[in-house]
């Protein structure tokens, strides 16, 4: 009876080495993942930004496109800029974009080029980074064929 007594109590455990090999180990697993975590919320953050800016672009072109040629054209050649509600970051506070349109007509032939670009601030790894979409169309007047 002893003897199993003993036996018992030497084997009733994990030793400390065990303990923080698997400790360690677990370590070893877990970090990598938690890592990758982050970065592909960090990823998915920016992909939604990017949406919410071609979003506010697409917006922009379809409100001019609906006003028509001529209003197009009777917009000054400067720079319109609007600021504009993008999305909030992580402690709540808002994350505002700069919507610029631009109309030229480089070479004379009524082809009117609407440039729309959003441009906004984020940080991102305790890192502020400078990020922007933009798209460049052509407005032709409409023609009459009588």
């Amino acid at each position: 009876m002893k003897i199993l007594r003993n036996f018992r109590n030497k084997n009733s455990g994990f030793t400390l080495a065990e303990v923080l090999v698997s400790v360690i180990i677990g370590a070893l697993v877990v970090v990598p993942m938690l890592s990758s975590f982050l970065m592909g919320r960090a990823s998915t953050e920016v992909a939604k930004h990017r949406t919410q800016a071609m979003n506010i672009i697409r917006a922009r072109l379809e409100y001019l496109q609906s006003q028509g040629y001529d209003y197009i054209n009777s917009l000054p050649p400067e720079e319109y800029r609007q600021e504009l509600y993008l999305d909030e970051n992580e402690s709540g506070e808002a994350i505002l974009c700069m919507c610029t349109t631009m109309v030229t007509d480089m070479d004379g032939d009524d082809l009117l080029e609407v440039e729309v670009t959003v441009h906004w601030e984020e940080r991102r790894f305790g890192t502020e980074s400078s990020t922007w979409e933009s798209v460049t169309t052509l407005f032709a007047p409409t023609r009459s064929f009588e």
